[in-house]
């Protein structure tokens, strides 16, 4: 199996926050990783057509009905659990994302007529286009979007996006105001530059708030058969990433990892001494910084 060694992993955040993630474990095996790779290539397109069926058969008896859900709780559960884990990974990385830039303005696209909304390669690809058209458009805007099926079965995308005027974006004026809410009063605007259906827009009012609220719409659909083995965000490549650094330890030898860390300066974010893992995170200055 090799040797056990202790994996860290530092980021350091735009808002001055660094994060360490300590987790001991084996050195990976890249042939092995490589080959399960290839195969589960190949496997994803048959477990997301019969995921997406799971939940669309009919079923000649009571009897036969809940032998049928038997058999699909056995062979899909493990897999559901698995999307959840990852969903909740896809969660973190996304709030790190965001914790890394500033936006200006939330915004929802939904399809009309021109597409088939109903068609999710079609839609994707629409978006697609039109984000590769204003990003030509606007080098500067940075933007991050994540999708999400309406009751309708369309998919439809929220945004937030930043480094742009509303001139620039050709917000209008619809006449609307929010309802509710922490922007409750605030205008409703029109992406006029939208031109694959209906859009709103509102001026980011917390800016903290909108970040959470955007990074649930990964979780409200909990394990969506319609998500897997697709993308389920998108940004712009010049949206900021955090700072990482990455290090490794032999486990057990004369220098441990903790012994390097003043532990009272930071926050225990989370730990598992069964799993051997632990997260922790502080504020920081430039001057305070110091590497491991």
């Amino acid at each position: 199996m090799g040797y056990k060694v202790t994996f860290v992993t530092k980021k350091i955040f735009n808002d001055g926050m660094e994060k360490l993630t300590i987790k001991n474990g084996y050195l990976p095996n890249y042939d092995k990783i490589r080959e399960t790779k290839r195969r589960n290539k190949a496997r994803k397109r048959l477990e997301y057509e019969s995921a997406t069926q799971a939940g669309q058969l009919d079923f000649d008896g009571l009897e036969k009905r809940a032998e049928r859900l038997k058999e699909l709780d056995r062979k899909y559960a493990p897999r559901l659990e698995n999307a959840v884990r990852a969903m909740n990974r896809s969660k973190n990385r996304i709030m790190e994302l965001l914790k890394c830039n500033d936006f200006a303005f939330f915004v929802t696209l939904t399809f009309g007529n021109k597409v088939d909304r109903l068609d999710d390669d079609e839609t994707r690809k629409a978006f697609a286009e039109w984000s590769r058209k204003t990003r030509k458009r606007l080098p500067d805007m940075t933007y991050f979007a994540i999708g999400e099926y309406q009751r309708s079965g369309a998919l439809h995308f929220h945004m937030l996006v930043g480094n742009v005027t509303a001139e620039q974006l050709k917000l209008t004026d619809s006449g609307k105001k929010v309802r509710r809410g922490r922007s409750k009063g605030q205008p409703i605007y029109n992406v006029t530059a939208w031109e694959y259906g209906f859009s709103t827009a509102t001026v980011i009012q917390d800016k903290d708030a909108v970040k959470y609220y955007l990074a649930k719409y990964l979780t409200k659909g909990k394990a969506d058969p319609r998500f897997f083995g697709k993308k389920r965000y998108f940004t712009s490549r010049n949206i900021n990433r955090p700072t990482i650094e990455k290090m490794q330890f032999p486990c057990g030898s004369e220098f441990d990892i903790f012994d390097s860390i003043d532990k009272d300066a930071y926050n225990i974010d989370y730990a598992d001494d069964s799993k051997e893992y632990t997260v922790l995170s502080r504020k920081i200055n430039e001057k305070d910084y110091v590497t491991l």
